[in-house]
């Protein structure tokens, strides 16, 4: 009888598994998005006078609250470039910054290079949505690369120095690419604390 498998990495799989349910978060945004943007969302909060229609809620510690027309706000974020944009960077930067975390609570398992993509990701979209390759960085991305081991077997959004300042959302990377990112790290934790080797994993999780 063979020796009982013992990973290396536990925690590995559950933290993969919020990440997959943080991807999913990524569609039903965009489905949201979609949804205030169609005809039948202008129905159900009919154009009245400020005041008229319907209202919502925001919520004090203290126990009061905000109270907003909504059909305004609909409108703003709807119409209003700035907000719009500001909405859609919320969501993803959020995402990005909570998955980050997730994987920092374990030192980022065993670097793959989908993890290391996220780190470095994660740190841009937290300190202005822009790459900065510290020397501490470049010294990083030469012990441990980053990029993505894409469906198709290519490589993708490889990692350099040269990319210094280089603005991430939405230039570097697309919501799709975010989407992407976030699946494919759920996808390899998962992998990783079941001693699956993914393709061009350099896991020690067997010595």
């Amino acid at each position: 009888m063979g020796e009982e498998f013992k990973s290396r990495f536990p925690g590995a799989f559950d933290v993969g598994e919020v990440l997959f349910e943080l991807a999913q978060g990524c569609y039903a945004f965009e489905a949201f998005t979609y949804a205030a943007a169609s005809k039948d969302a202008e129905i159900a909060i009919p154009a009245l006078p400020v005041g008229a229609g319907a209202s919502g809620t925001l919520s004090r510690v203290d126990g009061s609250e905000h109270i907003f027309d909504l059909r305004y706000y609909f409108e703003l974020g709807k119409d209003h470039a700035f907000t719009r944009d500001g909405i859609a960077r919320s969501w993803y930067c959020g995402v990005l910054i909570s998955a980050g975390d997730l994987l920092a609570a374990h030192q980022y398992f065993d670097h793959q290079p989908e993890f290391e993509l996220l780190y470095h990701v994660r740190n841009a979209v937290a300190h202005g949505n822009r790459f900065h390759i510290t020397e501490a960085g470049k010294k990083r991305l030469e012990k441990y690369p980053a990029y993505l081991r894409f469906y198709d077997g290519s490589d993708r959004f490889q990692l350099s120095p040269d990319l210094d300042h280089q603005r991430i959302l939405f230039d570097f990377m697309q919501a799709g690419d975010v989407a992407d990112l976030l699946s494919l790290v759920g996808e390899r934790l998962r992998d990783l604390e079941r001693g699956i080797l993914g393709p061009g994993v350099n896991t020690s999780i067997f010595g």
